[in-house]
């Protein structure tokens, strides 16, 4: 909803704390998209700053490389209302996202941009995944997280009230690690919940 984004990047909070980009260049062949989302912590939700569809940019030999996320991100954060308030972006670790870290604050020299932690952890928890007891345990834990994480269960409703209208983070089976940070933000607010 436009609207709701708009007034979400006029509260007074934006300019008190600043805005937050997150964006990834992972090339997934089943949905070439490259997204980029939007967050402030006076917001109980994520706002999509961008979706770019690389169909045609893949299937004419490109690939979303450093310089390609660049220049996307560089329109991205001009079309902002007040593009300095954007002072942080996250991305995974993977090299073509640490080279576009470093030319992205070439441009916009205020920004901060840092490795994401989830996927530190995911990729923590994916090398040390070969010992059985590791296992069972990242199983105990991806049931709980589900239980909190479906959009009709009571549970999620619970926790969407007692943490201010804030919600679970959405996860990729993949991403252990993001099981690991929401367990976490459970295990804080346990005695609300």
């Amino acid at each position: 909803d436009q609207d709701e984004r708009t007034r979400a990047l006029e509260h007074s909070g934006v300019q008190k704390f600043g805005l937050t980009a997150t964006t990834d260049g992972a090339t997934i062949h089943k949905s070439p998209l490259l997204n980029s989302i939007l967050l402030c912590v006076v917001w109980p939700k994520a706002f999509f700053l961008k979706c770019v569809d690389c169909t045609k940019h893949l299937a004419g030999g490109g690939s979303k490389d450093a310089e390609y996320v660049t220049t996307l991100m560089i329109a991205s954060i001009r079309a902002l209302p007040r593009p300095r308030y954007l002072d942080l972006i996250i991305t995974d670790g993977a090299g073509d996202m640490t080279k576009f870290r470093r030319l992205i604050v070439a441009i916009f020299p205020w920004l901060y941009t840092i490795w994401c932690v989830s996927h530190i952890v995911n990729c923590v928890l994916k090398k040390a995944a070969s010992n059985d007891k590791l296992n069972e345990l990242i199983g105990k834990g991806k049931k709980i997280v589900d239980r909190f994480g479906g959009s009709k269960h009571f549970e999620h409703s619970l926790f969407t009230v007692k943490a201010g209208g804030r919600s679970l983070i959405r996860y990729a089976d993949t991403r252990f690690g993001l099981y690991f940070v929401m367990l976490h933000r459970l295990l804080k607010l346990r005695k609300a919940l």
